[in-house]
């Protein structure tokens, strides 16, 4: 409520691989007559709403979601006009979610590979 004309940005800590390519493209599309931006992994669903843009109009919506127990932040994007970001093939591994060492050392072993394969 301190600063309800700005838009937020969001990006989760469990994203550790996202580039700045990747924050580039995101602020680079932003559209600010939509709900917000978002990167979008797979067909019409697969949002990653862990790393968007949320404008200040989408607090509305999100209040109502909550005060209904709906907490998915996929579900409520999905039933409003966000503009979509593709994620590409070649950039699919910077999205990988991590939630624990194990989880980050097998994703980046097989980044380093999908790396070297590209070399």
């Amino acid at each position: 409520s301190r600063f309800p004309k700005n838009a937020w940005m969001i990006a989760a800590c469990d994203l550790p691989f996202l580039t700045i390519k990747d924050l580039e493209k995101l602020l680079r599309e932003r559209d600010p007559f939509k709900y917000g931006t978002c990167y979008i992994k797979k067909g019409r669903f697969g949002f990653e709403p862990m790393f968007a843009i949320y404008e200040p109009k989408f607090i509305f919506p999100l209040f109502q979601a909550m005060s209904r127990r709906e907490l998915s932040l996929s579900r409520i994007i999905s039933e409003l006009p966000f503009k979509h970001i593709k994620v590409q093939e070649e950039d699919r591994s910077n999205f990988t979610n991590v939630n624990n060492p194990e989880e980050y050392e097998s994703a980046k072993l097989k980044r380093e590979k999908e790396t070297k394969g590209k070399e």
